[in-house]
């Protein structure tokens, strides 16, 4: 198997995400409109009451940062929005292991189990884009070889889709989905972990990106994390 990564340089899909990008990382919005900055997103990253969401502590440290005279206000988040760069996840070949396209959670596993490094190894990226419904995938963590830089895969759909397949994929991407990438991005998390992970050595809170975000873990599908994103303001509906 071949070790390609496709940059996205242009198309729809591209077109698509830059928008969202951009209505995500604009900062002139008020407090009473979804973002970031907004009043109810802003409360639920910097809150700490709630002793049974596991992931309220570490939500507070990533929007506001260890100063409490200098809050980051939710700005490395906006920065990282706007770094991440696009690939296209459809025809990249390269290994998610190589891309590093795994989670911490992974790295940790992989270190313990052989034939869990070896599937990491041995899967593409694109593989995980045989599912029409899935829109992005991101890099994680380093890359093994050092490379730096911050990737964003996307969902381009194959060679022969319909225009109607595509205009629907495209119409999927929205700031929410952004703003889940890029928490990927930051924390490393997958999107849940089998509770048999979470008793490894090295895992610890909040686990996985469901956790984060103040939901119960459960094996279903990731929107549950961009729809918390959303009832919570972060993103528009």
């Amino acid at each position: 198997m071949g070790h390609t990564r496709i940059a996205l340089q242009d198309g729809p899909v591209l077109d698509r995400y830059v928008t969202v990008r951009d209505i995500l990382t604009q900062t002139n919005v008020s407090a009473d409109q979804p973002g970031l900055a907004s009043s109810q997103c802003s409360s639920f990253f910097r809150s700490t009451q709630d002793s049974n969401d596991l992931g309220a502590t570490f939500r507070k440290a990533l929007y506001d940062g260890p100063d409490p005279a200098n809050p980051w206000n939710g700005q490395p988040i906006l920065d990282r929005a706007a770094s991440l760069q696009t690939f296209d996840g459809s025809q990249t070949t390269e290994s998610r292991w190589v891309a590093g396209v795994v989670s911490r959670e992974d790295l940790i596993s992989a270190a313990g189990n052989p034939r869990v490094l070896r599937a990491l190894q041995n899967e593409p990226v694109c593989q995980a884009f045989l599912n029409p419904q899935a829109r992005a995938s991101t890099q994680s963590v380093p890359r093994p070889d050092g490379q730096p830089g911050f990737a964003v895969f996307l969902n381009t759909g194959n060679a022969h889709i319909k225009q109607s397949d595509l205009d629907t994929l495209v119409l999927r991407l929205t700031p929410g989905t952004v703003l889940h990438e890029t928490l990927h991005s930051l924390t490393g998390l997958a999107d849940d972990v089998e509770p048999s992970v979470k008793t490894l050595t090295g895992v610890g809170q909040p686990y996985d990106l469901q956790t984060f975000v103040g939901l119960v873990s459960a094996n279903v599908s990731s929107i549950v994390i961009t729809k918390q994103l959303m009832e919570k303001r972060c993103v528009a509906q």
